[in-house]
This record gives C-alpha cells, structure tokens and sequence, in this order.
C-alpha cells in the first residue's frame, strides 16, 4: 500500500495505493524504472517502491508487432490438495504498430491487447455433511465421534457440548449432553434448513466426502466451478517535435474488464469460494496525459505535464436483487427500495468450517468511481559541476465508494465454540475451568441459533472524498570530485485533510462524548476538525565514490511519507449505518443478543428495521438510542498523522572478470507512525467481558469503535548480496540473498481492517506484548535468473550449419528461482478463560516444540502435545471475589509470532528461439513452465484457523491448504504446474 505506479509521471494508482487503475501490457512498453529505497527527491507520496513507466514512441520507421499467449488445462497439474482440474482456456492476444506521421516530426504508437479467461476453478473447502444435522433412532444428533480425550483440569472430554438453557456458564455452570447426544427438537429450523440445502448443493456441483472424521472434516468438499474473465485493452501515444526546442506528447490508454465467479452453492445459497467474491464486475477505466518539454539554453530546461487516470468498478453478488434472505427465514435484511440490501445473509460457522459457509463477501456490492488530477511542473538547470532541480506537483483526488466492508448489507451471523461451552467445577467453586472446546461446539452453537455476533450495515448516502495533494522538491547533484558524486535533496508533502462531496458526507463518531458529528452541518468543520500539518518535509541524501575503476561505494539516507492508507473514513450513521450486536453480560458464554440486551440475536430475530433520525441544525447527533448504541463506528482522529518511513542504505558493489561484479548491501527502514486500524471500545484490563468495554461502562455501548488510526513504529533490517553477470559466452545470470528481519506491532487477522497493510493489535492490554516479527517477515530470501544460449547452431562447434543449424541453433533457455523460508505465526486459544475481549490469550509451550513437517488432514505439521491452554482468569465467586490481572492470569508463555511455517520454493523456466522471416521481420518462439518441479507450496490457512485453535481442536497444527490457489499464472502462484506456449512476430 506504500507504493506509487506511475504512467510518464502521471499517479496511476487508486488513492490508497492499493491497486492500479491502468497497467500497460509489456508490448507498449518503452523502459521501467523502479526505485525502491532512497529515492530521489522528485519522487514520493510513497513509502515503499516508486515505479514509472515510459510508453514506446513511434520513430521514421514503421514497426510493429503481433503476440498470443496460451494455456490449457490440458498439459497443467493439480495442487496438492486440489480436485481433479478444471476447464482452462486462456488466451493473451494483440499487437502494436508505430511509425512516423510526418517524417523528423510527427509520430504514432498504438497497441492493442485481449485476454479471454475461461474456467471451471478448483475449489477445496471444509462444510459440514449430513452428520452434523441427521437424527439418529433415539432422536438425537449423534456428536460423540467428535469428542476427544477428558482433560485432566475440567474432567471432561474435550469438545463436550453443553446445554445453554442450563445456565450461563460462569456463574451458573452448565449441564453436558450425554455423549454429545445433541437433541433434534431444540435443533433451529433455519440452521437445519440450511444444512440441507448446503448438502443438497453440495452433492449436485462437487464431491463431498462424508466419511472424513467427524471432529476434523478438513476439505471434505472439492468443487470445480465457472470462472471467466475478459479484458479488452489500448494504448495510444503521439509525439511532436516542434524543433529543437520544444517537444510535445500526448497520450491515451483505454481497459475494459468484465469477471464472472459463479458461487459455491448456486446464487440462493452463495458460499465461500473465492473468498466469497461470487457474481459479476466490470470495471472500465482511463489514463491519459500529456508532456511538454522546452528547452531554454544547453544549462536551463523544463518540463510540464498534465494528466488524468479514471475507473468505474462495480461488482454484485450473484442473487443481486432477490430477496433470499427473507426467503430463507431471516426477517429484516431485505429492504424494500434499497438494492444493496437484496441477497442471502451470511455465515460463518467457525471451528475449521469454510467461510462464509452462505452468502457472499461482507465487500460486495459496491460501486467505486475514482480520479487522479494532476498537473506537475519541474525546472533543470546546470550550474558547472550542479545539476539543480526543482518543481512542483498539485494532484486533486476524487473517490467514490458506496460499498460496505463491516458485516454486508445483507447481514452476516457468525458461530463459535463458547456459547455451547461452560464452566466446570470439578471440586467445587474454586476449582472452575472453562471446559475445553472443538469443532462439536461451533457446530452445537449453530444447531441452537446461538451466535457469537451478528451484523448487519446500511447505507443512506453514497460516501464521496475529495482531498488536495501538493507536493515541491528542490535536488542538487554535485559531482564532487571525479571519484565522488553526492545528492542533495529536500521535499515537501502537503496532504490537507480530506473534505465530502457534499456537505454532510463525513460522519465522525466522537468515543469521549458518545456523539456523532456531522461534517459541514451547524459549526462543524467539512473536514472534520483534523489537523492541517504544515511539516512534512522528507530530506533525502546519497552518495556515490568510485574508489578504484572497478569499486564503487554508495549509500543513501530518506524521509518518505504516504496518504491516508485506507478506503474506510468518517463514514457512520447516516452516510452509513450498521446494526452490531454481541454477548452483552459478563459471561463470555451467552450469545450476542439484539438491541434490548436480553433476546438473542437469532435467525429468527433478524435485524430491526431503520429508524430514521433527523440531523439537528447542531450537526451533532447523540448515540444514545438503542439503534444508534449497537452500531459499529469509525472514529477518524483529529490528531491524525500521515505515516512516514526512514530508509538508509549502503552498499559496496565490486566488478570482476567475465562480465561479473558482486554487490554487498545493508538496507534498513523505520515506520514512524505506522497506520493501525484498532477497536478502541475493548478493555485494558482482564477478565471482566463486555462489562469492561470502556463504552459499555461510560455510555452503555458493547459495539466497535474502530479508530482510523493508531500510530506504531517498524523496523526492517537487512543484509543483501547479488551477483550478477552480463551476458557474455552464451550465459546471463542474476544470484540475490536477503536476509532480513521486519519487526512492529500490526498483526493481519485483527478486525476491524483484518489486512497486512493496516491491521491491529492482537494484544489490546498490553500493546508492549505484539511487538514481534510482522506477519509478512520471511528471514530468508534467495533469487536465482539466468538466460543461456544453448550450443548448438551458427557460431557453436556442434550443428552449426544445414538444417540442424535451423532445427536446433539459436535455442535459448532462461529461469527465475525463488527460495524463501517460512511465514511467521502465533498459536492462540479461544480465549475463553480469559474473556477479555481484544486480548489474545497465546498457548503455554509445555514440551519441546517440535516440526514433524508432515501435511495433511490426518498429519500435523509441527506435534500439537507440546502445547496447552493456560489457566486464564483465577476462580472467582461472588463471596469470594479474585481480581484478574496480568500478574495472576494465564495469559500464555509463547509471543506473537514465535514461531515459522513452511518455506517454498518457486520455480519458473522458459525455452525461445527468434527466427528470421524477412529482412527486420522475427519469428519468437516459447515455451514456458511455470512452477516446473511441482513442488507444492504449503502453508497455515490464510487466517490462521489451523493455529488460532489450540489446543484440542484436531485440526490444531495441520497444514491443509497450498498458497494462493487456481493454474499456474493465470490466477497466481500456489497451484500445480502450469505451461504456456506463445509466439510473437515483429516487424
């Protein structure tokens, strides 16, 4: 998120630099340049990597050029845990064509590109089977294959389900059903109405494996289901030469791309493949620009440029405009008159279940306009052995977005394993344990209707930002000495705050008042108060000292700052609304209950209907109705400030012989103010539940305050070598080893951002305690290309003439290898005897950690026995009541992120050869292989399901799922190998 791509200067990026509005195809492209630490001042508005890119130009000659790229499942293979594949047909197809218009003067480029993406994509899922709802002979859902062995603490088998009639599970504790012997008449005719339907759906578009054991059916289900994806592409450019002086250009790309995912279970039902991104998209979008250049005198020249880039993206799930959730039971979802609210509900049944189990992704529909503006103006002068630069940068930025990312529009219900747990007091009131819980009890908790929370968001504006951007730089290149050159730069970045479309289109929640303030209404600033910082300078210095004619020295110190990293902003009630609702009391095992504080928030409950509030001539609107209390809400602070990295470098690069040189490197960064979406309204202190929330106790409030964000630091250290030889004696190659280590507080998996970019603390009462290796940390790092011309054929000793010249001369292959070792991660509880919402509780580590590196649902990667649940809150009744602190409460020996996963392997290759047509005119030749070996590339589920469950989970420590998923290149990296053939003409 902290990079920046442009197009000749122009940003071409969506405003969090999340994503690209256009990417050029490789056949339009004239040179790339990527600079990715110590950039030079002219470049920012990023922390990471800056890349700009140049598009071809025509010339007095006319060239061109026409390619196709395919792949079929036909010659591809499985991933590891994979079904059979599916239908591929993948075609990339286009060409270009430049030459002059009026000859020394005038001249044209244009390119065209088409891909045609058609398949039936493999889809490996969890679901529950016709076990878990079917009544036995003596009228009971048989759950005792699911128990697992008596835990010596609570002297109950692990995964015994418990009646939550009998009691709350705290104070009072519950009763266990015999031998998970689960009655069928207290079964919720909704869920098992759901159930069926899955099964039914299930049986009729994929396998379904029914005799997986019941305590871990880990993919149990294998699908191949219709993906197709089509894009239509161009790009056009014009240059004009004035005379000598003066230079003009212009230039103009164009991209259409229509996406089908059909749903797991049918368009009723949704469910969780890809994600649950299932229905359609189309995005068009538009990057245009232009350049001109004057020069003044040989010293003295500038260069002034202008351009907009533009999408339109909407998406919608595949029952856009029904009303299934009313249909299935669930009342108050579909609203009459508001679309976004058609579809299926979600949900997510937890315990190793895919999810969401039905419905679609709590992100779809939405509807996104966006634009970059910009206008830069940078002069050059030389002054003797000074290269002086300097200008400037105003970009205007349009973003509109109407699309929900907290629970759906639609409503989502989520199920765990607490609300059908308890409490066990073996030997009295002072010896409660929370008894220990697996797949039995989030499936029991779904059986009863008894979820864990329960959501629902509503739109009554269509959210749109505007903001300012205005950036200067002044650079100067001093060549020192002829050994030494040394630059000088100073930028400065000037983001003030962003302001509504309209007035009224913010909403920011205030958590010291309880009131929500509406932008631009009654004395309200539109840009909600935030502070406007006048000091964002970015002082960027490098050196380059030639020591001898083949050393070369260079370092380099950098400040880079970014804009606000997220789509999310002041965006509550009424631009947004939402219904959130949670357990309540201070027991952690009662189910989320509705807005009076007592009904459960069943399927049958639903969610109540908007109340319309009108806004008060104040702007300001107290949260203190029943609905206004169980929203969830962002709260943008005023003190807000942009994230900035510092990056420093330096590197010692030495050549040899052969066309070698090696270059040693140490590269490093500090994030200062590091952008962390957090849940404030959680306790700082254990073990008093909701109770605790610091809302809850000051204004009644349970639900999330979701603060926009939270400053921490990072810190990445490395130690590089590369290299590298240029091609000479039929052989080029590139070798590079990293061994680096990224440290900082933001875990992924952490609501409400749950992103690698901006996520949260796993640690909310003691923040000290997340500060560990980053989620995407991967100490090792090895790159290995080469390009070798085989010898055979003209200029070789052997087939160097006749037909084996033509048949086998001119062959060359070329590889890409990537080593890496494993991700890092944490091993977690359900947290149960620690209720402490926002509060992680991590394992104890009682035996030796041990990795046995087997895979598999009936494996476990690393053995699961030397870990246990910790002790959590000391016992406490109400005659005899202990505090919970951190001194008395088992809060776990491990740390975040303590320990590492598997590592892979990546290994790409290619085999060419350029045949001569006619005069200018090839012929290009190639086939590729993509993941050649077939070496799988396992990994802990992408939410850490498989480590988040300690310690009696049976899916605890297995490793059931490969990176990233689908054939090959065309749906990125983790699937089997795949190969693909092309050919390419150039004239």
């Amino acid at each position: 998120m902290g990079n920046l791509y442009q197009i000749e200067g122009i940003d071409d990026d969506e405003r969090t630099g999340l994503l690209q509005i256009i990417i050029p195809p490789a056949e339009s492209i004239q040179t790339v340049d990527i600079s990715t630490n110590n950039f030079e001042a002219e470049l920012g508005r990023a922390t990471g990597a800056v890349t700009n890119v140049i598009l071809k130009s025509g010339s007095n000659a006319f060239h061109g050029s026409a390619f196709e790229f395919i792949q079929n499942n036909a010659v591809n293979a499985r991933s590891y845990f994979g079904g059979p594949l599916g239908h591929l047909s993948y075609n990339y197809y286009g060409g270009s064509i430049g030459g002059p218009i009026i000859k020394d003067k005038l001249f044209f480029f244009a390119d065209y590109l088409g891909t045609s993406d058609h398949e039936r994509v493999s889809s490996t899922l969890t679901i529950p089977d016709s076990r878990y709802y079917t009544p036995n002979a003596q009228g009971n859902i048989d759950l005792s294959a699911a128990l697992g062995a008596v835990d010596p603490a609570s002297q109950a088998k692990i995964g015994q389900v418990f009646n939550p009639a009998s009691g709350d599970g705290k104070t009072t504790p519950r009763t266990p059903f015999a031998n998970n012997q689960i009655p069928f008449s207290a079964v919720n005719p909704v869920s098992l109405k759901i159930l069926q339907m899955v099964n039914a759906a299930a049986l009729t578009n994929g396998k379904l494996n029914s005799s997986a054991p019941l305590i871990n059916p880990a993919n149990n289900y294998t699908t191949n289901l219709p993906f197709t994806k089509g894009t239509n592409s161009f790009d056009t450019k014009v240059d004009w030469t004035i005379n000598e002086r003066n230079h003009l250009s212009g230039r103009y790309s164009y991209q259409r791309v229509n996406t089908f995912q059909a749903p797991a279970f049918g368009s009723f039902l949704g469910g969780p493949a890809g994600g649950g991104f299932e229905g359609t998209g189309l995005q068009t979008s538009y990057s245009t620009g232009g350049n001109y250049d004057h020069i003044f005198s040989p010293t003295l020249f500038t260069e002034v440029r202008f351009g907009v880039a533009h999408l339109r993206n909407n998406s919608q799930p595949s029952d856009y405009g029904s009303n299934d959730a009313d249909t299935l039971g669930v009342p108050g979802v579909n609203i009459a008159g508001q679309p976004f609210t058609s579809g299926q509900v979600g949900l997510t049944i937890n315990g190793g279940f895919s999810g969401t189990l039905i419905g679609y992704s709590a992100s779809v529909p939405w509807i996104r306009g966006e634009s970059n503006i910009d206008f830069v103006n940078n002069w050059t002068k030389v002054i003797r052995n000074h290269t002086i630069k300097f200008g400037g940068d105003l970009r205007r930025v349009r973003d509109d977005l109407l699309q929900d990312q907290t629970f759906s529009p639609r409503g989502a219900f989520t199920f765990s394993d607490v609300q059908t747990s308890s409490n066990v007091c073996p030997s009295g009131p002072a010896s409660c344990v929370a008894a220990k819980t697996n797949i039995s009890n989030d499936i029991a908790s779904f059986l009863f209707d008894l979820p864990s929370q329960t959501g629902r968001d509503l739109n009554t504006f269509f959210p749109a930002y505007r903001q300012w951007w205005f950036f200067a730089f002044a650079s100067d290149k001093w060549q020192a000495t002829s050994k030494l050159t040394v630059d000088l730069g100073l930028r400065w970045e000037f983001y003030p705050p962003a302001t509504p479309r309209h007035s009224g289109g913010f909403s920011n929640y205030d958590p010291t008042t309880n009131n929500i303030v509406i932008a631009g209404t009654g004395g309200n600033p539109s840009n909600l108060g935030l502070e406007t910082r006048y000091k964002y300078f970015a002082p960027r210095t490098g050196f380059a000292y030639r020591a001898t004619d083949d050393t070369v020295i260079r370092g380099g110190f950098g400040i880079s700052y970014m804009p606000f990293p997220d789509n999310v902003y002041a965006y509550n009630y009424p631009v947004r609304a939402n219904n959130s609702y949670q357990p309540a009391g201070a027991s952690p095992f009662t189910p989320a209950v509705i807005g009076d504080g007592v009904t459960p928030a069943t399927f049958q409950a639903g969610f109540p209907a908007p109340v319309k509030i009108d806004i008060p001539s104040s702007g300001i609107i107290p949260a203190n109705t029943s609905f206004l209390q169980n929203q969830a809400y962002f709260y943008i602070p005023k003190t807000f400030k942009n994230a900035y990295a510092e990056s420093w470098n330096v590197a010692v690069q030495q050549g040899f012989r052969g066309n070698l040189s090696l270059q040693l490197a140490y590269v490093a960064n500090h994030g200062v103010d590091i952008s962390g979406a957090q849940n404030i309204n959680q306790p700082t202190t254990y073990g008093g539940g909701a109770k605790s929330d610091p809302e809850n106790i000051a204004f009644g409030r349970t639900a999330a305050t979701n603060q926009y964000f939270l400053p921490f630091s990072s810190n990445y250290q490395s130690l590089q070598v590369q290299l590298t030889k240029r091609f000479s004696n039929s052989l080029a190659f590139g070798s590079a080893f990293t061994w680096g280590k990224a440290m900082g507080y933001i875990s992924n998996n952490v609501s409400p951002a749950n992103s690698p970019d901006d996520g949260g603390l796993l640690f909310y009462a003691n923040p000290r305690k997340n500060y560990a290796p980053l989620d995407f940390d991967r100490t090792l790092n090895f790159e290995q290309s080469f390009t070798y011309e085989l010898p055979f054929g003209r200029g070789h000793s052997m087939f160097s003439s006749g037909f084996a010249n033509i048949a086998l001369g001119g062959w060359k292959v070329s590889g890409i290898i990537s080593v890496l070792s494993g991700l890092p991660f944490s091993v977690l509880t359900n947290g149960a005897n620690l209720n402490t919402p926002g509060t992680s509780q991590t394992a104890n580590l009682t035996g030796t950690y041990h990795v046995t590196h087997q895979v598999g649902a009936n494996a476990h990667w690393f053995d699961p026995t030397a870990f246990s649940v910790p002790s959590g809150c000391p016992a406490s009744t109400p005659t005899n009541p202990v505090p919970c602190t951190a001194q008395n409460a088992g809060l776990g020996n491990t740390g975040r992120n303590q320990f590492r996963g598997p590592g892979y392997i990546q290994d790409n290759f290619s085999l060419f050869k350029s045949f001569n047509l006619f005069r200018e005119a090839t012929m290009e030749t190639r086939i590729e292989a993509f993941q050649l070996s077939n070496t799988p590339q396992f990994v802990f589920n992408s939410n850490f399901s498989n480590t988040n469950n300690c310690c009696t989970a049976s899916s605890f420590g297995q490793i059931t799922n490969t990176l990233g998923s689908g054939q090959g290149s065309v749906n990125g990296v983790g699937g089997g190998r795949t190969l693909q053939a092309s050919v390419h003409f150039l004239f």
